[in-house]
């Protein structure tokens, strides 16, 4: 579980229809520290916040005067999911460069790759989860298979290992561009990463 002090924020989709992604939201709202909600049009991301795209609705990030938002649509399904991953993980790649890292989870098919493909070509970091622990490797061994994965492990210990790779990255960003006058406002914002988050309603 990533704790409420998260410095970044998070993005997820999860393969699930309208009405069950409002439920899942709520019920991870009371379970975690981090402030978990359903993805609403035109909302800013804030490190320590997470948003899970609503059923039925691909969501993406998007840069608007120096913050990040999220946006909503009703393109067509990929991968045949609406929301899919490699629409949210592509829109990312392109918001936050080398500045991300994605996680994806069990599921069935091969969303995700894709847009993992992306993140990877635009700097960014990939983590799985390991065969041993997912329900379905579907997704996750899709990434592996393409060589895209540079962590893979059990789900017991995916959320220290993201925990601990922001924290030591934001940390070098923040070493490397302190100056005279402190921390610029992109790294006070929590606005210099995010972590995804992309699963399956198998899982």
């Amino acid at each position: 579980m990533l704790a409420g002090d998260f410095p970044v924020p998070i993005v997820i989709v999860q393969h699930m229809p309208p009405l069950f992604t409002r439920l899942l939201a709520e019920r991870l709202a009371k379970q975690c520290a981090t402030k978990i909600q359903e993805g609403r049009e035109g909302e800013i991301l804030k490190a320590g916040e997470a948003w899970i795209a609503p059923g039925d609705y691909h969501m993406t990030v998007r840069r608007d005067a120096g913050e990040v938002r999220l946006a909503m649509n009703k393109e067509p399904a990929e991968n045949s999911c609406r929301p899919a991953g490699d629409v949210l993980f592509c829109s990312v790649a392109k918001a936050y460069g080398s500045h991300c890292l994605a996680v994806v989870l069990t599921g069935m098919g091969a969303d995700g790759t894709r847009g993992s493909r992306q993140v990877t070509e635009a700097g960014g970091r990939i983590f799985v989860q390991d065969e041993g622990t997912s329900v379905v490797w579907g997704m996750p061994g899709a990434v592996v298979t393409a060589g895209l994965a540079e962590g893979i492990y059990p789900l017991r210990e995916i959320a220290a290992a993201i925990d601990q790779r922001v924290r030591r990255v934001r940390s070098n960003a923040v070493a490397m561009k302190r100056g005279p006058g402190g921390i610029d406002a992109q790294e006070k914002n929590g606005q210099g990463g995010a972590a995804r988050l992309q699963t399956t309603g198998k899982s």
